[in-house]
This record gives structure tokens, sequence and C-alpha cells, in this order.
């Protein structure tokens, strides 16, 4: 019987991140394939993929992947887009990754790469190296079976997604919250560095920032919540022990150590709360400072 229906209404950036990650994982073919799209060698062995790896505080990396050849170790960085904006000097920070792996010799060579609908891909001039999702949903095709046809009718609505173009509502309230918050940020608390804010949706209440002096920690000023994480992949060692103002919280895949502060209201003026705000960088301040003098890396 045909229902007319397709197996799922929309699909995410992270539904895409999924299907890739169990390909790369699982099978050779599709591996060689994907490395030969981006305009690498095919001999290939070793290969792992990862999805949303956070190194060095700069920023998040869709998808890593990692293989040898002749015992040379190889990263791809792939930015993985379907309709979205590029953040502020995202495609920096990718190079700025890759270098810090060679440096901390955890590769021997890196390549970054877009995986995004063929019209996004060709829209952009960041990413040299890219895959679109057309020339994955053809791989597919070609397999003729019932599994691949199904990854390839995902990849169909993601790209008829693109095609619809679909963006983020902007919340003009938010939006100039978070617009003075990053101006009050710039002004007076040079050591952190945040994106600065484009678009802003009204449920965007989670503000994100890196410390200069601190790698591999992402600082979460989570407004409405009145608290601050500084938030690491895996438990440190610590120099003294914890002080009572600071509570470990633990995530499925990280913990936090976590500071309380005021309760901020992105949907209310940001010059009427300016003394909370700033109440509460002194406390990230804090925060920042004691973990500058205790983890052990």
């Amino acid at each position: 019987m045909d229902y007319n229906y397709i197996p799922v209404e929309s699909v995410q950036e992270r539904d895409v991140d999924l299907l890739l990650i169990e390909e790369l994982n699982v099978s050779l073919d599709f591996c060689k394939w994907f490395i030969s799209a981006i305009g690498l060698g095919q001999t290939v062995s070793n290969l792992k993929a990862f999805r949303s790896i956070s190194d060095y505080g700069l920023g998040e990396t869709d998808i890593l992947i990692s293989y040898s050849v002749d015992d040379r170790t190889t990263f791809i960085l792939v930015e993985n887009k379907i309709d979205a904006s590029f953040q502020e000097n995202q495609f920096e920070r990718y190079k700025e990754r890759g270098k810090a792996y060679l440096q901390s010799k955890k590769c021997d060579d890196y390549h970054i790469a877009l995986v995004a609908p063929k019209s996004y891909c060709e829209n952009q001039s960041n990413f040299s190296n890219y895959v679109s999702y057309e020339s994955i949903k053809k791989y597919f095709a070609d397999q003729k079976n019932i599994r691949a046809d199904y990854k390839a009718e995902i990849l169909s609505i993601a790209i008829e997604k693109e095609r619809r173009g679909y963006k983020a509502i902007n919340s003009i309230p938010v939006q100039a919250f978070w617009k003075s918050y990053y101006e009050f940020k710039d002004f007076n608390y040079e050591v952190f560095r945040m994106n600065k804010p484009g678009v802003v949706p009204y449920n965007s209440d989670w503000i994100q920032l890196f410390s200069e002096r601190l790698k591999g920690v992402t600082f979460y000023h989570k407004l409405e919540k009145g608290f601050i994480d500084a938030t690491i992949k895996e438990t440190p060692n610590l120099k003294s022990e914890l002080p009572n103002w600071i509570e470990i919280v633990k995530h499925k895949k990280s913990i936090s150590f976590r500071v309380k502060c005021y309760e901020l209201k992105r949907t209310i003026s940001f010059d009427v709360q300016i003394e909370k705000v700033s109440d509460c960088f002194d406390k990230l301040i804090q925060l920042e400072n004691w973990l500058y003098v205790n983890l052990q890396y």
C-alpha cells in the first residue's frame, strides 16, 4: 500500500552527521570514495570517524576523520552545513585546530573539508575542498540496495530543505541583548573570546565564551539558569582542592566546573541588567583564574 509518506519530515545537520559517521566507521568502500572525493589518496588504514569534537578551545569540528597512510596519521576536519550561515571566522578556527593537532603530534597531516548541498558548496569561498550532498546521495543510489536507498532518501530531504531556504527566525530583543553583551565583553574583558552575534533565535539562552589562556575549556554563560559552566571533555587533575564556591557537574561526555551568578533575562534590556552582568563577569573571571592556576594538563 502506498501511504505517500516520507521517512522524516525534516533532516537536521546532526542527522547527516550520524549518517556519515556510521558509513565512515563501517564501510571501507565508502571511506575510499569519500577520501577520493575530497581529492586525497585511497590507500588508507585504521580509519575512525568521530562526531562533534571540541579541542583546544577553538570551536567544534562536526566530523573528525582519522586514518593512516604509510604509518602517517592524517586528520580530515569536516564542517557539515545544510542551510545555516557560517559563524564568524569559522574556517580560520578549523585551520587553528588543524595546526594545533600537528603541534601536539596527534597527526602528521590534516585537511579541511565542507559537506553540504551543492548550491551551498558552490556559493561559498572559505572551503576549497568539499563534497556535496548530491554526490553522496548518488554514491548510495548506485549501491542499489534497500539500506543505501534509504540513506539516499534522507539526503534528498536534506537537499530539499536547503532549497526551501529555511532560516532561523531572528528575535530582535534577544539579538539586542546578545549584541550588547558582546560589546560589553569586548570592551571590558578581552581575555575572553566570543563569536559576534548574527541571527539570534528567541531560545538562544547559552552564551559561549573561550579564554585565551585555557585550551580545551569552553565557558557557557547560562543566562536564565543563573550560572556559568566551564566545560571540559575529561576529568582533569587539580593542583589544589576544589573551593566550596565551585560545583562539579558531570555530563554524559564531559564535566563542568560551575559557579552561581545572577539570573539574566535575554528578552529584557541589557542596560537595566548591566550591574548583574558585571557581577556575572566577576564570577567568570574568578573561575577562569582558579582554573588557570589549578588545572593540570
